[in-house]
């Protein structure tokens, strides 16, 4: 049987628990005791107390990204459906880069392709295990490559990095 509440929050829950009750015993207006519910609210979604709300947390205390990938996909498979469904992932991604390229400042638009991203790997059949380690395998591997010198780059296409054999891909053109 899953557990909805993490065993390491009990000590915090009994106390917020305690404090809700002499909250609610004594005679408070009514402000009071929304702001003391509201306290218990966000100290229980800030220290990841319950499972599958707030933000998905790692025994360690940093973000669980397997956790993370499962939520998505339970929550993408209930609200869009099962399958592959490519064309709809990359038709939904195109319109978030014309977002981001209005507003590049705007964080939630960045999250937005990620998260379709994210959505498009699961969907071709990729387990949450292997979407992390890709992702870890494409940043090392980019680590490792070598790339041209990016003032001498055009600032508005991408950089290619140096193909096997010196070869230099144009940057300036928008090469592949």
């Amino acid at each position: 049987m899953k557990r909805w509440i993490k065993l390491e929050a009990l000590p915090l829950l009994l106390l917020l628990s305690v404090h809700a009750y002499i909250f609610a015993k004594t005679d408070l207006e009514v402000w009071q005791s929304v702001a003391a519910f509201l306290v218990f609210l966000v100290a229980s979604a800030a220290t990841g107390i319950f499972y599958g709300h707030a933000v998905a947390m790692s025994s360690g205390g940093g973000f669980d990204f397997i956790g993370h990938l499962k939520r998505q996909k339970t929550f993408s498979l209930a609200t869009f459906g099962p399958g592959p469904r490519t064309q709809m992932v990359v038709d939904h991604i195109r319109k978030e880069l014309v977002e981001v390229e209005l507003n590049p400042a705007d964080l939630d638009e960045w999250v937005d392709v990620i998260l379709l991203g994210l959505d498009g790997a699961w969907r071709a059949g990729h387990r949450p295990g292997a979407i992390a380690a890709a992702i870890a395998a494409k940043q090392a591997r980019n680590e490792q490559r070598q790339w041209p010198d990016w003032r001498e780059c055009n600032p508005n296409k991408a950089i290619q990095h140096i193909r096997a054999g010196g070869e230099v891909v144009d940057t300036s053109k928008g090469g592949a």
